[in-house]
């Protein structure tokens, strides 16, 4: 998965660009939500609970991509699982003159609401569902979410066809305090980024019909921040030392396969 930086105009915008500028905006919210973190409460750690911090950043990073109120993205914090799966589907065909065939109404198996949902300019037009989690999640809050994005991909309508969904979402933002200079950065982003795949594969061992990318990228600005230092310096003072943190954020996209 490769993050690029995006030039928005009013052009024509094929889906797959979308999808690019979506994944950008997501790496642009985990960034701001750490950033946000720090400067609300002097660091980042298990205390800042808020998960609506990071489902703001994401949303509102991605609503900072539109050239228009609403254009190309509309984004919907807490959308309704059961409202974005059945427009996931097809609407109705005409199969003649006098016959109208309606989709039927779509849910995931854990019902509920859907951290973000975006559509393109238009409801009837479902891009991505994201969820996302604040803090080194637990695994099994993992599994629940890509398991109810990967629903989302495979919604069939007997009659209306599949789901018009490419890709889905889930976004975190995974802490070591162990992490204390720029040469142990890599590491700890291959690190994660293993973690993350030994997870999925777990997962869908035995759900094939889905695969999985993983990004894992570095917050360079949050490498090593403390309430007196915000740079990324190396620190010698052993009782900034001892605060010392990295944050990587973590993106995990789900595809049919």
């Amino acid at each position: 998965m490769i993050i690029e930086t995006i030039v928005c105009h009013k052009d024509k915008i094929d889906v797959m660009e979308l999808y690019r500028r979506i994944e950008h905006g997501i790496s642009k919210g985990l960034e701001g939500t750490c950033k946000d973190a720090i400067m609300f409460n002097g660091s980042f750690d298990s205390e800042v609970k808020p998960e609506y911090l990071i489902t703001m950043n994401i949303s509102k990073a991605i609503s900072d991509l539109n050239y228009l109120p609403g254009s190309p993205f509309i984004i919907k914090p807490e959308e309704s699982t059961k409202a974005f799966a059945t427009r996931c589907v097809p609407g109705f065909k005409l199969e003649d003159i006098f016959s109208f065939i309606p989709r039927s109404l779509q849910n995931t198996e854990r019902n509920g609401r859907l951290d973000i949902a975006i559509y393109n300019e238009d409801k009837e037009k479902p891009l991505t569902a994201i969820e996302v989690k604040l803090l080194n999640p637990r695994k099994d809050d993992i599994e629940d979410d890509v398991i109810r994005l990967s629903e989302l991909l495979h919604l069939s309508d007997q009659s209306t066809g599949n789901s018009k969904v490419e890709h889905t979402y889930f976004a975190c933002i995974e802490m070591s305090e162990k992490v204390k200079f720029e040469g142990q950065v890599m590491c700890h982003r291959k690190e994660v980024q293993d973690k993350y795949k030994s997870y999925l594969q777990e997962i869908f061992s035995s759900k094939t019909n889905t695969k999985f990318e993983v990004a894992s990228l570095s917050i360079d600005d949050s490498f090593i921040l403390t309430p007196e230092k915000v740079t990324g310096e190396e620190i010698f003072d052993g009782d900034q030392y001892s605060y010392a943190k990295h944050l990587i954020g973590v993106i995990v996209r789900l595809t049919k396969n």
